[in-house]
């Protein structure tokens, strides 16, 4: 009887455990995609095509976050952002400052809005470039629809290796005693 308990209750933990999943990967499908409730006359938001890019000693990146149309009167768009690291590494001592926050779109705001990410200024020298992920997810999904919601944000490097100055110097050969002189011709 201990038994067969014991194995209904694995049992039991393996098919709520499957079912958590299950349930996590369909609310993330559908922060993904976008979903809607069925009105295909929503706005799209996302990320405008193509890549950022800021240059290591400017400080801040700015990053756009736009709407295809104004959202109706009385509703709001809502975003969250959040960066993840690629190549570059976050934190105080990294490259750039992490980064999370929402943008809201509403009937009489701009259709383009932004936020900033902070760049570290390193003195590494001849450092590749490093990327960040810049990620969106709708939270109001009956009020628009997520159109391109991963970007990347390129952080160029500024430090150069200075130039080497060398110095060439042409050898001097003094005449060795010991080798005698070129016959010279009359």
């Amino acid at each position: 009887m201990i038994r067969k308990l014991v194995c209904a209750r694995r049992w039991l933990f393996v098919v709520g455990l499957a079912a958590a999943v299950v349930t996590a990967m369909v609310i993330l499908a559908e922060m993904a995609v976008g979903a809607t409730t069925g009105n295909e006359n929503v706005p799209e938001v996302g990320f405008p095509p193509g890549n950022f890019a800021v240059n290591e000693s400017d400080g801040v990146g700015v990053v756009a976050v736009a709407i295809s149309a104004a959202p109706a009167a009385g509703a709001a768009v809502v975003v969250r952002y959040v960066t993840i690291p690629g190549t570059a590494i976050s934190g105080e001592a990294g490259d750039y400052i992490d980064t999370t926050g929402v943008i809201t779109f509403t009937h009489s705001s701009p259709t383009t809005q932004t936020f900033q990410v902070e760049i570290n200024d390193d003195t590494l020298l001849n450092e590749p470039d490093e990327t960040i992920n810049l990620i969106l997810w709708l939270l109001t999904p009956a009020t628009a629809t997520l159109g391109r919601n991963v970007a990347i944000l390129v952080i160029t490097d500024n430090d150069v290796t200075p130039p080497s100055q060398m110095i060439f110097v042409q050898p001097v050969i003094a005449p060795d005693a010991a080798t005698p002189p070129a016959p010279r011709r009359p």
